[in-house]
């Protein structure tokens, strides 16, 4: 439960973990945002002051013009000479309406084409500032699409180096749970036979310190090698008790790689107060060298030392040593005639411990040395120990590997999360690239294709303005001839040369002013259209909605914080329970050994005691068997009183009592009657008859006291037999 408990806080931590690092980028775009907007809402209120400044001097300028226009002086006709003006010109008029009506039409169809001009040109300023337009669109797609590829490529060396590192922890991970498992089993084959052997029961003090010194003097003296039973052991079982008869007390003398060594240690046993041990210095011992031939003697004969395993190489002089030329048989007989049979004597020692000495000294595998080479088995639990020991450490070392699971699994959610934005974001790129950009090369190729055909169009309608105007200059020329006849002598009164001086110079003041003030009404109805939509631009209110959103996420953000900080508390306290429950779980698996070893001795002695019962039992049956063949003999031995006529000195009972079949003959007194007839009856019968005669009992005072000193049975039937005849 606790397991579980922890995998969940887990999960919602790293949840937790994700919406505050997704939290804290919305965070910081949000205040970019803010900055940006911020710098917009200035450059517009910039632009807004601009253009209301502008529309102020334009205004100024219309006030400006219209009374400069107000003092300037114009030609003003009197009554008479404006009726003569209207007159003449109606007469112009008459003279020259076919003229004028072909100027009229020329005309007409001179605006027609200057207005289409102008839409063309209008047409083709709105193309050219389109593409211009789309080229700026085109490169900040662009910008994108490689901000994108950057991102996507970061992201992507992020997500393999994150999936790199995942895999080798999942790859730790796992070999940490499969080598878990083995060095588990491992250590639970250790344990169960270290728990057969009572290890921990019968390790001697004593030899625990003995122990000690020896590792301490390894650590001082680098020559020290060790005890020689622990640097040997025998190639097989079957001669632990031979090679310990041989090695005697030498088994645990301490060998050194120099004499001087010994003496050190020597000298730090003192100081230590350590028992007293023997030393076998290898560059002073005298060492007779192997006898080859007694490799070659046949039968099962060997070389004590080539059924010794050990190691190092450099102890086998302290071997040579211990042994010499022992030899070693499976048989005592075999091993007595290797000793005494031959021209030479050999030392050779038998599988059960018996030693015959080249002197014609035999000793025998005694109870003490078959104790001391249960040391060699002792030696192999010392083994097992340090396999334990060593189990136990590998288990703690793989144990910090496979807590790491939480950190697998952070691992696997951030690069979820990252091929999930890296999913979106590659979308988005091949949409760009795809869509958006496609339909900005269709439209650029559209406006090209456009700009293209305008051209032409535009060449033509110049070229036919042209020429019209030509030909409105032509027949304007015709009718200036015949307004100058009709107005000669007005234009003299006049004091001007022509009368078109006086139109013109009227006309031409009054297109100008209407043209100026069409341009400044124009200029000031443009800037007014800025204006009123640069008002309506409320970059204020983006500026508001950022911080707004701001303030919400940074509220979102604390939250998250602090349940983050919540969940993080609950992670230690369930990280403090699971140790108390793995320390309870190993205390509780402790405790369960110990009832499981004591549970293993109670059986045992249980076992034990079942096998005594049951020999108890199988006692009780024999003494039943036998209280039944005492019984059938007693009845036997009553039934031929009975028959011959014998009297028995009785202290209970009758002979009455004494059950007599009918038709038994008396001849079955020289057989056995009790036998036959104890066979014949069912054993129901028998138990009846047997509980009769078990009423009688007999009165043995009268015997003489020799009788009654007599324990064998057969000659107590004999002598009682000799005393029946007698009586008789």
């Amino acid at each position: 439960a606790v397991v579980s408990t922890q995998s969940g806080h887990y999960g919602r931590d790293i949840k937790t973990k994700e919406k505050v690092t997704h939290l804290q980028k919305k965070v910081d775009t949000t205040k970019k945002a803010i900055t940006k907007a911020e710098m917009s809402h200035d450059n517009h209120q910039i632009v807004v002051a601009d253009l209301e400044k502008e529309l102020s001097e334009v205004q100024s300028m219309i006030e400006a013009y219209e009374e400069d226009n107000q003092e300037s002086q114009e030609i003003e006709l009197e009554d008479a000479q404006m009726q003569e003006y209207n007159t003449l010109k109606e007469k112009a008029s008459q003279q020259t309406a076919s003229l004028r009506q072909s100027l009229t039409k020329i005309k007409r169809q001179q605006q027609s084409d200057e207005e289409a001009l102008e839409q063309t040109r209008q047409k083709k300023v709105d193309l050219e500032l389109r593409q211009v337009q789309l080229n700026e669109q085109k490169t900040q797609l662009e910008e994108r699409i490689a901000k994108l590829e950057q991102y996507i490529s970061q992201n992507s060396q992020t997500v393999n180096k994150l999936k790199q590192d995942k895999d080798k922890l999942a790859a730790e991970i796992r070999i940490a749970n499969q080598r878990y498992s083995e060095i588990q089993s491992n250590l639970e084959g250790v344990q169960s036979e270290l728990r057969d052997a009572k290890v921990d029961k019968h390790e001697s003090a004593r030899n625990q310190r003995k122990a000690e010194t020896l590792e301490s003097m390894k650590r001082l003296f680098p020559g020290v090698y060790g005890r020689l039973i622990d640097l040997c052991e025998p190639v097989h079982r079957r001669y632990q008790v031979a090679i310990t008869k041989v090695l005697g007390k030498n088994m645990d003398a301490i060998v050194v790689d120099t004499e001087q060594c010994g003496r050190d240690c020597i000298q730090y046993m003192k100081e230590q107060r350590s028992e007293p041990s023997t030393f076998i210095p290898l560059d002073t011992i005298q060492v007779k060298p192997t006898n080859e031939k007694l490799r070659n003697l046949g039968g099962s004969a060997k070389l004590i030392i080539d059924v010794i395993r050990y190691d190092p190489p450099q102890i086998k002089k302290a071997l040579q040593y211990a042994c010499g030329n022992s030899l070693v048989c499976d048989t005592m007989e075999e091993a007595r005639k290797l000793c005494f049979s031959g021209s030479e004597r050999h030392k050779a020692v038998a599988l059960d411990g018996t030693l015959f000495s080249k002197s014609g000294i035999i000793s025998g595998g005694a109870s003490d040395i078959k104790r001391k080479a249960k040391r060699w088995d002792e030696k192999a639990v010392d083994g097992l120990k340090r396999s334990r020991d060593r189990c136990l450490d590998e288990l703690k070392e793989l144990n910090v590997i496979r807590r790491k699971e939480p950190e697998l699994n952070n691992l696997t959610s951030q690069i979820n999360g990252l091929e999930t934005r890296l999913k979106y974001s590659k979308r988005d790129r091949d949409s760009s690239i795809d869509q958006t950009m496609s339909e900005y090369n269709k439209e650029a190729n559209t406006i090209e294709t456009e700009l293209e055909d305008l051209q032409p169009v535009l060449e033509n309608l110049e070229k036919q303005i042209d020429d019209r105007s030509e030909k409105i200059d032509g027949i304007q020329d015709r009718l200036n001839v015949v307004e100058d006849k009709v107005f000669k002598e007005f234009c003299k009164e006049l004091g001007i040369d022509n009368i078109r001086q006086y139109e013109e110079k009227q006309l031409s003041k009054r297109q100008e002013k209407a043209k100026k003030r069409l341009e400044f009404a124009n200029h000031q109805s443009k800037l007014q259209s800025q204006l009123d939509f640069e008002r309506r631009r409320n970059t204020k209110g983006q500026v508001k909605k950022y911080e707004d959103q701001l303030v919400a996420d940074q509220q979102d953000l604390k939250d998250l914080l602090e349940e983050e900080k919540q969940q993080l508390k609950s992670i230690n306290q369930t990280q403090e329970s699971l140790q108390v429950a793995i320390e309870e779980r190993e205390a509780f698996k402790s405790q369960t050994e110990e009832v499981e070893t004591e549970l293993r001795e109670i059986r045992k002695i249980q076992s034990e005691h079942i096998k005594e019962v049951a020999k108890i039992q199988k006692q009780i049956n024999n003494q039943e068997v036998n209280l039944e063949q005492m019984r059938a003999e007693r009845h036997g031995l009553l039934k031929t009183c009975k028959l011959e006529d014998v009297k028995l000195p009785l202290k209970h009972g009758s002979m009455d009592d004494i059950h007599n079949p009918v038709g038994t003959q008396s001849s079955e007194v020289d057989g056995d009657p009790s036998t036959t007839e104890y066979e014949s009856l069912s054993g129901q019968a028998s138990a009846k008859i047997f509980e009769r005669e078990s009423r009688i009992i007999l009165d043995y005072s009268s015997l003489p006291r020799n009788f009654k000193e007599y324990e064998d049975e057969k000659r107590k039937k004999y002598r009682l037999r000799l005393c029946v005849d007698t009586t008789a």
